[in-house]
């Protein structure tokens, strides 16, 4: 079916990233309803990148170097070649530099396929990090995905160069979507009538669904003394490592299963507590279906309370329950869920979904993630952007 423009995404993160996300959920939605869209990668933030990338590694060390665009259905991703010199470096004239040369092969490749598409081009835009860029190209009209605090897109000295480039993209933007609802008062303080459409995240349950069908666990689980506490999802700076530890030496006969990279963060040394890395978004349902118990320990600050998390509506649609601390966000759906009002009830709320026999929740779970589809999400985001396209 032939669609009225094109998307242009400006991410976070590369188009094969191990943990797809919510952009990645959006964009092979987009494609699968005809949508054509230009994936624009950032750039590594220095050669040594190479090494510590598992997408770049795999692509091979030339095509890290001297990046070629790759052409898949309704797809072109623009890889970028790293910032050199390194990113600790990237300063005045140097940042000049590096600044210039991703504007000029950015633009360069994306006029060189708009000519060819001959058509209107709709920016999706996730990191204000993209802003001086997006601010030099010729679009139809600018959406800004906001998926979370500013904070979370860079480092401390960073943060002041983020804020500011952020406010200059609310004021560009024809349409601000936001995953959380507390992320509107970022917003609202920088633009008080600024377009704010609320999106929370989704999941792809049919998928979920079909995947363990006929399934067996994986290996890596199949010897795993139950019941399995499990976790899936980035092991960042934002998970209470402590409340695990915590909840795995009050049941030292469970096993706490950790499916994610773990970065800048130390899980604790404990018998019954097992990380297995990242994998590969495909295997996903299958860990999630091992687990008899699914676990949200966020630390609870401001940045947590403006989170959607994906991997609850991932869990719900297996059924699974779910305890989690008492995010915001996750209040619409308590009546499927066991929410947290502190760390000792964190862990008590464990065992009590463990003792769950209610099979008519688990249904209610399932439809309640079939009802809030990636599918669903993308329909609602084209009838935005097609309604205010209309309008303007």
């Amino acid at each position: 079916m032939e669609q009225p423009f094109d998307i242009a995404v400006f991410p976070e993160v590369r188009y094969d990233h191990l943990l797809r996300g919510r952009t990645g959920a959006i964009i092979d939605n987009l494609r699968g309803k005809g949508y054509f869209v230009y994936y624009f990668e950032r750039p590594p933030d220095s050669p040594l990148q190479y090494f510590k990338d598992l997408v770049a590694y795999h692509r091979g060390f030339l095509n890290f170097l001297f990046p070629k665009t790759i052409y898949l259905a309704n797809l072109a991703v623009f890889p970028q070649p790293p910032i050199f010199p390194a990113k600790r470096f990237n300063k005045k004239l140097i940042k000049k530099y590096n600044h210039q040369k991703i504007l000029r092969n950015v633009i360069n490749s994306y006029n060189e396929l708009r000519k060819t598409r001959r058509k209107p081009v709709v920016a999706l835009v996730v990191t204000p990090w993209w802003h001086d860029i997006i601010n030099k190209m010729e679009f139809q009209f600018i959406c800004y995905d906001c998926i979370d605090d500013i904070k979370v897109f860079c480092e401390k000295k960073e943060i002041d160069y983020f804020c500011n480039a952020q406010r200059q993209l609310v004021e560009k933007s024809n349409l601000i979507l936001i995953s959380a609802q507390k992320l509107k008062d970022d917003i609202t303080k920088i633009k008080s009538n600024a377009p704010i459409e609320y999106l929370p995240n989704g999941v792809d349950a049919e998928m979920f669904i079909n995947k363990v069908k006929n399934v067996a666990i994986p290996d890596e689980l199949k010897k795993v003394p139950k019941p399995i506490i499990g976790f899936i999802g980035s092991i960042f700076n934002w998970v209470d490592v402590a409340l695990i530890k915590r909840a795995a030496q009050k049941y030292p006969a469970y096993t706490f299963v950790l499916v994610g990279p773990v970065q800048g963060i130390e899980v604790p040394n404990l018998p019954n507590i097992i990380t297995l890395g990242a994998k590969a978004y495909s295997t996903i349902p299958t860990y999630i279906n091992a687990f008899d118990v699914c676990i949200i320990p966020f630390v609870k600050d401001q940045l947590s309370d403006k989170v959607d998390p994906i991997k609850v509506y991932e869990y719900l649609s297996l059924g699974k329950p779910v305890v989690a601390i008492n995010l915001v966000e996750l209040e619409k759906m308590q009546s499927l869920i066991y929410l947290a009002k502190d760390d000792d009830d964190f862990v008590a709320l464990i065992q009590k979904a463990l003792e769950e026999k209610d099979l008519e929740l688990k249904n209610r779970r399932i439809k309640y993630a079939l009802e809030n589809s990636w599918d669903s999400r993308v329909t609602k985001l084209i009838d935005i952007i097609s309604s205010k396209i209309r309008h303007t």
